[in-house]
């Protein structure tokens, strides 16, 4: 029988029940509760645990990495600063008289050095990129600018395999941008010498093309295009990738750190791009990288003072893509431009021109053709239509200027334009051809052309670096085209020397005791009279950090050690024009009343013929020097006597020629008396152009002359007797 639900006992029974369910169940949620609050503590107590490894590891990290920087910084200062020794010393001594064997093995040692250096630089700029430290300028560039210089510096390497080296910019495009010039010019620098390494004949091509365009930015395409030997499909799925080439043979032939093409990646992919390849076996490459630069407004304009457009041009290369690329430049400018494959077919296509009635304007030609070579067609066109009738004839070749100079000599060619050739070279050189002006630069401290012997001749620069032989270096660089070197060895003696003394520009090292080269600039800095000197770096110190230590303390420019010569004039010359301009050499002051006398004394201490000098000019090649002197000694031995008549017929530009040319063909050929002496020449007429050159100068220049003739044919003889 069930309980009466009215029953109060029952009631009180159930209340009793379910306040004990109640009961439980509220312990064992306050258990729950105290167990997840022990078990909610624990995993604090370990997160923070946790949090603090986490803290302690990011600051090993950062310093382990700041400990890597160091070492990199520091081990890259040490091995660059004996690399400086072994490159400079070999390039000094490669400009003495050797023997042939001990020129080789110095050869050896300079190659050997700049290749050590390009690993090193490699792994360096490697590192920069891995630990996101290297920073990209934003500065203004041309382009032109950044092809001439992979040019100038690829150009000789092609050369000397017979190579065609071209570069094809497309119509119409921008020529100066904002970006990052000498990173363009590494990834390119790259791309262009692996295509010489890698081709053994044909051509090797940097195509420049527009690939997008926005409001405020361009987007760049550069190919490098070869003929070589090409690449499998499994070869080029490892490139670009780290430690990564072809494969190993190609590793072992050529060697390298396998980060040169991943550092084009980064360094594209930092350029807001990025990278390729296609190949094809044994047909060639094309390697390419995308950058977007800002276009600015370009205030160079590249047209002529005086309009050239509508002018009538011939082309003549035997390589069909070189003379297609120059005839694509020309007709963008826009020119009438007619493009032949020989000398032979330039010969027929400007007697057809003036049968029509419409002649060429000029004639550019390549020097080195099957058949008709471009100076034989250059002397048939002067031979067939003489004065006024001939078409100005340019000479664009991949050989040196110096050697083309000598061999052209005689041959009517008004200019001659190295190859490969930008658009701003090419319309400079037609301006000047057929109007006799030049460009409108109005931007720029470094004009193109400019002569860095001329503006560094008589300068007189401090070098300031604790290492007696970086010291030697430095002065045997500078005194080698002119300049006056005073050294000192720590930063408190450059500071008393310059307190004292008048410098054009101090070349200061870094790290240096008694006091560093940061410390000495500042103070420097601070001198009421000479504080205004400029004062560039020449550190082996390479990363950001310190290059930006110097800029802060007053320097206007950081060369790395070891430094390449070229950059070397052409930084000192920028920065003394710029801020203390050299003192002129007394030789070029013909004006004065002392300039033959000066000029006779400094003559009197050069050597009359430096043959490894003109050796060196003439790609090394004993022949060709005896074929250049041989025709020094038949055709120039009376030069000086034609200039003394030609200035006593009242014919000026005649002799100003006349000794222009001397003064080219002196340097070429070495004769070291001879060219001083013709370079006072040559500035006396160009200078003073109502006035005669004193008499003393052509007395010297006789006498120069005689002994240069002289010296020749003494040494054309010895290399006679050597031959048998």
């Amino acid at each position: 029988m069930s309980a009466d639900p009215a029953d109060p006992e029952a009631r009180v029974l159930r209340l009793e029940r379910q306040l004990a369910r109640e009961r439980r169940a509220r312990e064992e949620a306050e258990a729950i509760a105290e167990r997840a609050t022990r078990d909610l503590y624990e995993q604090v107590k370990e997160l923070q645990g946790a949090r603090g490894e986490l803290v302690e590891a990011k600051e090993r990290a950062e310093q382990s990495n700041r400990a890597t920087s160091a070492f990199l910084a520091n081990m890259s200062h040490e091995i660059r600063t004996p690399l400086n020794a072994i490159i400079g010393l070999a390039y000094l001594a490669l400009r003495m008289p050797t023997e042939p064997r001990v020129r080789q093995h110095l050869s050896d040692i300079h190659d050997s050095g700049n290749h050590l250096l390009g690993l090193l630089s490699d792994v360096l700029d490697f590192s920069k990129l891995d630990a996101g430290k290297l920073v990209l300028e934003d500065v203004e560039l041309s382009l032109d600018g950044v092809l001439d210089r992979v040019g100038s510096m690829i150009a000789p390497r092609a050369q000397a395999k017979g190579l065609e080296f071209v570069f094809a910019v497309s119509p119409g495009m921008p020529r100066r941008f904002r970006g990052d010039p000498l990173r363009l010019a590494q990834v390119l620098l790259n791309y262009t010498a692996n295509a010489v390494k890698f081709t053994e004949h044909g051509t090797v091509t940097v195509a420049v093309t527009e690939e997008e365009r926005t409001a405020t930015s361009v987007l760049l395409r550069f190919a490098v295009t070869d003929t070589g030997i090409g690449l499998t499909q499994p070869q080029l799925d490892k490139l670009f990738q780290e430690f990564e080439q072809a494969d190993a043979s190609i590793t072992r032939s050529h060697g390298g750190t396998g980060l040169g093409l991943a550092i084009c990646r980064h360094l594209a992919t930092r350029m807001g791009g990025s990278v390729g390849a296609d190949s094809t076996p044994g047909r060639g490459s094309t390697f390419w990288f995308t950058a977007r630069l800002t276009p600015v407004n370009d205030r160079r304009s590249l047209a002529p003072v005086r309009d050239l457009r509508g002018r009538r041009l011939l082309v003549v290369d035997d390589n069909e893509t070189a003379r297609t690329v120059i005839a694509g430049l020309l007709e963008a400018l826009p020119f009438r431009t007619v493009a032949v494959p020989s000398g032979e077919a330039a010969l027929e296509s400007v007697a057809e021109a003036r049968r029509a009635g419409d002649p060429f304007d000029a004639v550019l030609l390549d020097w080195r053709m099957p058949g008709l070579d471009g100076i034989e067609t250059a002397r048939r066109l002067g031979a067939l239509y003489p004065g006024d009738e001939c078409p100005r004839v340019l000479m664009v070749t991949a050989y040196g200027r110096d050697e083309a100079a000598a061999a052209a000599d005689g041959a009517g060619i008004a200019a001659i334009l190295s190859k490969p050739v930008t658009e701003s070279t090419l319309v400079d050189a037609l301006t000047r051809v057929l109007h006799g002006d030049d460009l409108v630069e109005e931007q720029g401290p470094e004009p193109a052309g400019v002569d860095l012997t001329t503006a560094l001749r008589g300068a007189r620069i401090l070098v300031v670096d604790d290492a007696r032989l970086n010291q030697e270096i430095a002065r045997g660089l500078l005194e080698d085209v002119g300049c006056t070197v005073v050294t000192a060895d720590d930063g408190r003696q450059a500071l008393e020397r310059v307190e004292r003394e008048d410098f054009d520009l101090v070349l200061m090292d870094m790290q240096m005791p008694v006091m560093d080269g940061i410390t000495a600039t500042e103070e420097i800095r601070k001198l009421p009279a000479r504080g205004n000197v400029a004062i560039v770096a020449m550190t082996a110190n390479v990363l950001e950090r310190d290059k930006q230590r110097c800029l802060e303390a007053g320097m206007q420019a950081v060369l790395t050690k070891p430094v390449d010569p070229p950059d070397l004039y052409a930084t000192v010359a920028q920065h003394v024009r710029t801020l203390a301009p050299p003192r002129a050499a007394a030789v070029v002051d013909v004006a004065g009343p002392e300039a033959s006398r000066v000029a006779g004394a400094a003559a009197a201490h050069d050597p009359v013929l430096d043959v490894e000098a003109a050796l060196s000019n003439l790609a090394d090649s004993p022949r060709l020097f005896e074929r250049i002197a041989r025709g020094f000694v038949a055709n120039h031995a009376d030069e000086v006597r034609t200039l003394r008549a030609q200035l006593a017929a009242g014919a000026r530009d005649d002799a100003g020629r006349t000794a222009h040319t001397l003064k080219g063909l002196a340097g070429t050929m070495g004769a070291r008396r001879l060219e001083r002496v013709a370079r006072a020449l040559d500035a006396a007429l160009r200078e003073a152009p109502l006035m005669p050159p004193p008499e003393g100068l052509l007395d010297a220049a006789d006498e120069a002359l005689a002994l240069t003739v002289r010296a020749l044919q003494e040494q054309l003889d010895a290399m006679a007797r050597d031959r048998g």
